[in-house]
This record gives C-alpha cells, sequence and structure tokens, in this order.
C-alpha cells in the first residue's frame, strides 16, 4: 500500500502534499517551530499517477516546536549554568537532568528564560542535562528533548578570602576551602580584565593561602581562584571566584562615593578612615593632619602602657585611675598628668611630651604629635608652641593595632580594649550602629571640632572607624550618620 502525506497551515488553505510512503508513519523535517499544521493523508497507487481512496478533509492539527538545542553548561561559583537557544512560540521550558548512574530525569527548574543555574549540585558528581518546551501553565510537553543532553562534572568554587602585600613584591592570597577537589589554580594579573596573566597550580584540598612572590614592588594585582578535580589524568575546573585586589581601597570605593557625597552635604573639612578587620580592605577619605582634641588621649594611653612594658614607669592604682578617667570621661587633667608622670622628673609636660613624641614616631604614627595640654582643667595652660595634630589613619592603625593584640604586648592591648569599651561618651559612631553591638571608642570635640575613632564588633563583621570633622554645623549627627551607613554597609 502507498500513501501520499499532506499539510497544509490554515483550515482555509490548500492541501499540499509533502511525501509519499509505504510506511504508516512520517517525520515532516520541514517543519518550522511555532507553526500550526494540518496533516491529512491519501491512499495511492504504486507508481504515484492517482488515489485509491478519499481522505480525511479535516485533518490533525499540531503547533510544532523543535527540541531546545544546548548551548553549554559550566561550573559556575553558584552551581551549574544550563544555557539553551531560544525555540520560536515556546512559552516555557523546563531544565532536567540526571547524575551519573540514574536512569530516569530529574526536574530542575521551569522557566521562561533560556538559562538557569542548578544549586544543589555536589562537587564530583557528574551531571547530564536537557531541556524540553511546556505550554504557560507547565501542565503539558509542548516539544520533543534531546535524549542525549550535555553533561558535566562538577566542581564547586573557592571564595577569595583576602588579598595583601604587593607593596614588598608579593602578594598572599587566602581563600575558602572545598572538600573533595584535588587542588586549586591561582590566575594574577595587573589588568582587572586579565589581558596578560600568570597562573600557580597548588595540590592539596586543605590549602588556604599562598604568598606570590618576584612581583613588582607597588604595582597593584587582581586575583581570582578555582578549584580542579584531577580524573583519568584530565582536570575538570570549576568556575572563576569573584576577582580580588591587592588594591586595600578598591572593594570599599562604592561605599567611600557615598561617604564623601555625604560630607560634602556636611560643609567644614571631614577626614574619614576605615578597616574592614576581616578582609583587610580599607576605605581612607581626605587623609591629613587635623585637630584631634580628645582623641590624642587614645595615643596617650598607648604611650603610657609602653613606658610600663619598658620598665620606666609603674602601673599603681593611681595611674590605673588616671588612664580610666582619661578614656572613659575624657577627663583633661587625667591627660595632662599622665603625659607629665613619664618625664624623667614626672613633673614636666613639655619633656613627658617629648616621650610620647617619640613613641609615636617609632611606631609609624607620623601625622601625630602632642605640644600642649587639654583645657578646661586645674593645671595652667603649658605648650611649646605648636598645636596637638593627629590623623583618621593614624588613629585607625592604632586600633587595628589595639584589636590585633600587638599594640605593645597583647595584655596591654586587652587592657585598652577594656577602658576603650568602658566608654561613657557614646552620641557619636555607637549610635550609629544597632542595640547591642560593642563599641569600643574615644571621642574629641571641641566648639568647632567633633571627633570619634571606634572598634565596632559588628554581627558579620568587625572593623576601624575612624571620623574627623572640622567646621561642619553638623559635626556629631553627621558622624552618627557615616557610622550607620559604613555598619550597613559592612554588615
Amino acid at each position: 500500500m502507498n500513501y501520499r502525506v499532506f499539510r497544509k497551515t490554515s483550515a482555509s488553505s490548500t492541501w499540499k502534499g509533502i511525501a509519499n510512503t509505504t510506511s504508516t508513519s512520517y517525520t515532516d523535517t520541514s517543519a518550522k517551530s511555532g507553526t500550526t499544521y494540518l496533516y491529512t493523508v491519501r491512499c495511492i497507487n504504486s507508481d504515484g499517477t492517482s488515489y485509491t481512496s478519499s481522505y480525511d478533509s479535516s485533518g490533525l492539527s499540531i503547533r510544532y516546536l523543535s527540541a531546545p538545542v544546548l548551548s553549554s553548561v559550566s561550573n559556575t561559583t553558584s552551581g551549574v549554568s544550563i544555557t539553551w537557544k531560544a525555540v520560536t512560540g515556546a512559552e516555557k521550558y523546563r531544565v532536567y537532568r540526571k547524575a551519573s548512574g540514574a536512569s530516569s530525569w530529574t526536574r530542575v527548574k521551569t522557566t521562561s528564560s533560556t538559562s538557569c543555574t542548578d544549586t544543589s549540585v555536589k562537587t564530583g558528581t557528574t551531571y547530564t542535562y536537557t531541556v524540553r518546551c511546556v505550554n504557560s501553565a507547565g501542565t503539558a510537553f509542548t516539544s520533543s528533548f534531546d535524549s542525549t543532553g550535555k553533561s558535566i562534572l562538577y566542581v564547586a568554587a573557592p571564595a577569595l578570602s583576602s588579598i595583601s602585600g604587593s607593596s614588598t613584591g608579593s602578594i598572599t592570597v587566602k581563600w575558602t576551602t572545598v572538600s573533595a577537589v584535588t587542588g586549586y589554580q591561582i590566575r594574577y594579573s595587573t589588568s582587572s580584565g586579565f589581558s596578560s596573566y600568570s597562573t600557580v597550580t597548588l595540590s592539596g584540598a586543605s590549602s588556604s593561602s599562598k604568598t606570590i612572590s618576584g612581583l613588582t614592588a607597588g604595582s597593584i594585582y587582581y586575583v581570582r581562584i578555582r578549584s580542579y578535580i584531577t580524573v583519568s589524568g584530565k582536570n575538570y575546573y570549576s568556575g572563576w571566584s569573584a576577582t580580588k585586589t591587592s588594591d586595600p581601597e578598591e572593594a570599599l570605593s562604592g561605599l567611600k562615593t557615598t561617604i564623601s557625597s555625604m560630607t560634602q552635604s556636611y560643609g567644614g573639612t571631614w577626614s574619614v578612615y576605615i578597616k574592614n578587620l576581616e578582609t583587610g580592605d580599607i576605605l581612607n577619605l581626605n587623609e591629613q593632619s587635623m585637630y584631634p582634641a580628645s582623641v590624642i588621649k587614645a595615643f596617650v594611653m598607648a604611650s603610657v602602657y609602653n613606658e610600663i612594658n619598658e620598665g620606666r614607669l609603674t602601673e599603681t592604682s593611681t595611674i590605673s585611675s588616671l588612664l580610666n578617667s582619661m578614656i572613659t570621661i575624657s577627663d583633661n587633667e587625667s591627660y595632662n598628668e599622665l603625659v607629665r608622670v613619664q618625664s624623667s622628673s614626672g613633673s614636666s609636660f613639655l619633656s613627658g611630651a617629648a616621650v610620647v613624641n617619640a613613641y609615636l614616631s617609632a611606631n609609624g604614627y607620623t601625622n601625630t604629635c602632642v605640644h600642649h595640654t587639654l583645657h578646661p582643667a586645674y593645671s595652667s595652660l603649658v605648650s611649646d608652641g605648636g598645636s596637638n595634630i593627629s590623623s583618621a589613619k593614624d588613629c585607625g592603625v592604632l586600633l587595628e593595632r589595639i584589636y590585633n593584640g600587638t599594640c605593645v604586648s597583647k595584655t596591654y592591648s586587652q587592657k585598652m580594649l577594656n577602658l576603650l569599651l568602658a566608654q561613657q561618651r557614646r552620641t557619636k559612631i555607637p549610635a550609629g550602629v544597632p542595640s547591642g553591638i560593642q563599641v569600643a571608642n574615644k571621642t574629641g570635640e571641641t566648639s568647632t571640632t567633633e571627633n570619634d575613632i571606634a572598634i565596632v564588633f559588628g554581627e558579620k563583621t568587625d572593623y576601624v572607624i575612624c571620623v574627623f570633622s572640622s567646621g561642619s554645623s553638623y559635626g556629631a549627627t553627621g558622624i552618627k550618620n557615616i557610622s550607620k551607613t559604613v555598619y550597613e554597609y559592612l554588615n
């Protein structure tokens, strides 16, 4: 028996023969996706010259959609990314997978997009993916599918924790480890687009840091990392991590723009220093020497403990009481006396200031110096003719050392931290963070100056924040607002 297959695209159009066959089935390979076709069949003689039957004039209709063609499957930082070519006329797509050894397909996601990411994957497992068209309600298939699909061995990507160094010709890269991998590959470049780069490959899933030497001192390096699994001599790689840079100020550049705009709107002169103590990222806005007011007392505190540590001063109850009053209630006479007791005579402010300044210079606080007593106080004004100065950055470095236990010693760093945590003036930086968050701070203010420096023990991130302002009517309020903005950004 011979048959002729006809089709047309609408009820009112004319039937057109598309194939002769002796079989009782036929595949129309010339159909266009998204087009509705009507089909009918009629018997013909063996040489196809005449019809030997009537036919169904209504025919059967179908809207043809081609099977989606997968473009790629790839490992990313969040899972396996699956992409496919759009199918003309498709309403939605359904993504399926099967793990190695599985016999049936498992649904991953239904979407109107032409891509999705499978996040429920496990490192070391091979997955095969395919896609099929479905109707808008997701209740019926509207296309066939590629039964072979595309396969990939999933490898999870590590996350970069920090990049430090480069000023001395080396960088230290740290990352979170990934279990069940063979090792890691680090790529670094002086170009953010990695137009040229070098690669370091490390073996071992437990490796979590690498120092790369032989670099150009002072250059900024961009770094990314991926993990790999070796199977039968072939390496299978994860996606690349997000890029980090050895420039400590780049990560907080967006926050810097926000704070810069805020300070400009407040008027006056502002200097802000922030350091994320988890990642080492820095924000340094308008670095300059400014009048510190009572913030200078934090440096005198460090110098006193240094003299005690060196055996040149005894930690008596009187000294401890003066330190407590100087920091927690910002008593000026306690500051004046603690500078005096550091002199060889125990009574000369200027000689004591020389000791403090020698300590500051030896420890790299290049923009900080003690020149005069603070008032109102019981004692008379003493000055060498200069003005006390400091900078937000110097304060930030001091606080970071206290946090890390390296200011004078671990023991004395803890004592300094305890004094700062007991601070009673809490209307600036502490007022900008949520209730219950620990803040170790020291304020300073005059009629034209509002300053505050602090270590903030955030819910997710610990950081130092130091804000100096002069000549602004928004001083205290501005510091509180900046504190709130920084906390929300980092936590």
